[in-house]
């Protein structure tokens, strides 16, 4: 006979404890705060309540999250602005919440990461990335130059912005 998981009955105050920590480990969108309440078996009522005393309590709070995915991702994954956005909105994070995070990723920033990773793409294809970029980028063929742009595009740097740096 196979093994089976007993279901667990936990109140609203339980859930509600569980998710507080949930919230302090890492800053939380109200989507996957609504998603877990969900699998810990709440109401719609009781998942609405929940919501508000965390919101009341402050360990939702939207905007905080907005801006620490935005940081993060683009500090640690290196995304660029249009993947992070696509993160944002799959977070269930509001349009104008999301323009606002985005706005905190200065021009400078972004086109200093989009340089660092075309080097290290063309570095990974076996070519020395010393010199500047369009220097790099002339050792390339046109097959080459495509890939390290494409590389660039799917990490969700807009093509614009690529073109800036790397022509």
């Amino acid at each position: 006979m196979a093994w089976q998981k007993k279901p667990t009955f936990l109140t609203p105050e339980k859930v509600l404890q569980k998710l507080e920590k949930y919230c302090v480990y890492q800053e939380r969108s109200q989507l996957q705060v609504e998603n877990k309440c969900r699998e810990y078996g709440m109401t719609a009522e009781e998942t609405g309540q929940i919501l508000v005393d965390l919101i009341q309590s402050n360990f939702i709070n939207e905007e905080r999250f907005a801006l620490a995915y935005v940081k993060g991702k683009f500090n640690q994954k290196n995304w660029g602005p249009k993947k992070i956005e696509i993160g944002l909105k799959q977070a269930g994070i509001r349009k104008s919440l999301i323009d606002r995070a985005l706005s905190s990723i200065v021009d400078d920033q972004q086109a200093n990461k989009i340089e660092k990773l075309a080097r290290k793409k063309i570095k990974l294809m076996g070519y020395s990335n010393e010199g500047s970029l369009s220097e790099l980028k002339s050792q390339l063929n046109f097959l080459e130059q495509q890939k390290v742009m494409k590389y660039l595009f799917q990490k969700g740097y807009l093509l614009d912005e690529i073109n800036k740096v790397f022509s």
